[in-house]
């Protein structure tokens, strides 16, 4: 962080806007701003003002917010995120995330009444402490957007068709991301996701989450689920649903006892997800830290961030060299052994590195900065 005033300012809208956690640019350009950048607390009353004030004020700070993030001089984030809004098809998504059905998979026991499935209202204390439960704000991209990569159906889908909200325009200006990081994002994953051999997996892990009870979570995926780390009991309907759709087996019945057979499909499906959610970490962190090197990783991938920001260098940060390298090293591991390999032979690996972070700071830095001045001229921030 350029400074503990910059770092606080994250802590705090965290705090405010939980749990997305903001991510400002990773460090500051060396010149000295004209005005002072702004207090955490500052920042955070300015986001409340924006949210209290009357529609044309809003209207007007984010019509000049654009037209001030519009005149920046163009960046390579800029750049690709024009090439993007030229040539990434965006489909729109059809309504929530699916559910297995138990009239496919259990009929039998369907037929009985055994199994019926509902999905519970968002509001509900059920839904609030199961989100609690599975976390799946942790899978989220760490900015506002409404276009998403569909990794099953290799193509980018918009989730909604309003427009992201004027207060996650301003908290995505605030810190760093310039208008349409959503669709940035997607056009580099449509590069980058390469392996169509997990497609299947990638589309059984993005439906809803259902427990033994029948209660459907629209707002929780199976991959939110598992990626959680949390223990939980897999309905007959879901394991079933992968035994025929992943490994083509429709041997498997409910009420499915408890046997080594049953032990086989579960194992078939804890090693199916390992395999799926490494790449989807791998491909995922390099979309998100082509576009800030400080992006955040779960700890346990933290090394990443190194071998990622190795290889961005190395390829100048072209897309389609990155791209390349990628699909040629075909796995995550073979990924990490690669990049090791190549920093271990390079004195001035760190040193490349630091120059990529610094372009893409400066960048950030000047979509953070024209926040600041544009909530000024409205009189949202003082200082």
């Amino acid at each position: 962080m350029a400074s503990s005033l910059l770092a606080a300012l994250a802590a705090s809208l965290c705090t405010s806007l939980a749990p997305r956690p903001p991510l400002p640019p990773a460090a500051a350009p060396q010149q000295t701003p004209p005005v002072a950048d702004p207090t955490p607390a500052q920042c955070d009353e300015a986001l409340e003002t924006f949210a209290n004030s009357l529609a044309d004020v809003q209207a007007a700070t984010l019509a000049d917010l654009a037209a001030t993030l519009d005149a920046l001089p163009a960046g390579p984030l800029r750049k690709q995120r024009e090439r993007a809004a030229k040539g990434l098809t965006v489909v729109p998504a059809i309504g929530p995330p699916p559910f297995f059905s138990p009239q496919e998979f259990t009929p039998g026991e369907a037929a009985r009444g055994r199994v019926v499935r509902a999905p519970v209202t968002p509001e509900s204390e059920d839904a609030a402490a199961q989100r609690g439960r599975f976390r799946p704000w942790e899978n989220d991209p760490p900015f506002f957007g409404v276009v998403e990569w569909d990794w099953a159906g290799d193509r980018a889908v918009r989730r909604q068709e309003a427009p992201i909200d004027g207060y996650g325009q301003l908290w995505n200006a605030l810190n760093g991301y310039d208008r349409d990081s959503d669709l940035l994002v997607a056009s580099l994953l449509a590069r980058f996701d390469f392996e169509e051999k997990l497609d299947a997996k990638a589309d059984y892990f993005a439906h809803s989450y259902c427990d033994l009870a029948g209660h459907v979570y629209p707002e929780i995926t199976l991959h939110d689920a598992w990626s959680s780390g949390t223990g939980m009991d897999m309905p007959d309907v879901d394991t079933i649903a992968w035994a025929r759709r992943i490994m083509n087996d429709k041997s498997y019945v409910a009420p499915l006892p408890a046997d080594a057979r049953r032990q086989k499909l579960y194992d078939s499906l804890s090693a199916g997800f390992l395999e799926w959610f490494r790449y989807w970490v791998w491909i995922e962190g390099a979309a998100q830290i082509w576009v800030n090197p400080d992006a955040p990783l779960r700890d346990a991938h933290e090394p990443m961030r190194r071998r990622l920001l190795h290889l961005f260098a190395t390829c100048d940060g072209d897309v389609d060299k990155i791209a390349k390298r990628l699909k040629a090293l075909a796995t995550r591991d073979q990924f990490i052994e690669a990049m090791d390999a190549e920093i271990a032979a390079d004195a001035r690996a760190d040193a490349a590195i630091a120059k990529f972070v610094a372009k893409r700071s400066e960048e950030r830095w000047a979509v953070a900065r024209a926040a600041y001045a544009v909530l000024r001229r409205h009189g949202l921030l003082d200082g």
